[in-house]
């Protein structure tokens, strides 16, 4: 414990942190992929509406969850033709 043992783990965490962040998106990219507001994106993320993650204090999103919601949301899903 003490220093080292935090110090470690904030490391550890910014390298995730930085390959997460190639992988996902901001509230600011998704907006703009999902053609809405980043206000209007907020309040479905605050009602659970839109798949999303939290890294320490930041939403992100994955382009697949979006994907996969936007089939289920809109019916075009795998499912929607049979």
């Amino acid at each position: 414990k003490g220093l080292n043992g935090g110090f470690r783990a904030d490391v550890a965490s910014t390298r995730s942190m930085a390959e997460l962040s190639d992988r996902t998106w901001g509230t600011q990219e998704t907006a703009v992929y999902l053609g809405c507001t980043v206000g209007t994106l907020r309040v479905w993320v605050s009602k659970r509406k839109v798949p999303f993650l939290k890294v320490n204090r930041l939403t992100r999103f994955l382009k697949a969850d979006l994907d996969a919601w936007l089939d289920r949301e809109t019916g075009r899903g795998p499912s929607a033709g049979a």
